[in-house]
């Protein structure tokens, strides 16, 4: 069932793709450090989209490696620490030596 909205959705998608580069077949003069561009609007469209698209894309990568690495270092210091609890609680009970209390001198 899965399979088939997604087929759907991307043949909905396709569809709209196709009526935008057809509605928008106009030529548009870009003029951009001393260049001028005459492309399809579409075109012109398409890249800012695709621009922008592959922007945000880095901009996550990057959070999410800096987010990767934080867990690493939190899992590592997890299981430093439960090292040090597990060493702790098989320690020995060591034997009051201090002085007898004054109920036991009498």
């Amino acid at each position: 069932m899965r399979t088939w909205i997604s087929l759907v959705l991307a043949l909905l998608l396709a569809l709209a793709v196709a009526y935008f580069v057809a509605a928008n077949q106009q030529p548009v003069p870009v003029r951009m450090l001393g260049v001028t561009l005459e492309e399809p609007l579409w075109m012109l469209l398409l890249a800012a989209v695709l621009a922008g698209a592959a922007i945000a894309l880095g901009a996550c990568g990057l959070a999410i490696l800096r987010l990767k690495l934080q867990v690493r270092r939190q899992q590592k210091r997890v299981g430093e620490l439960e090292q040090e609890v597990h060493g702790l609680r098989t320690l020995p009970i060591a034997a009051d030596t201090a002085s007898p209390t004054s109920a036991q001198r009498v």
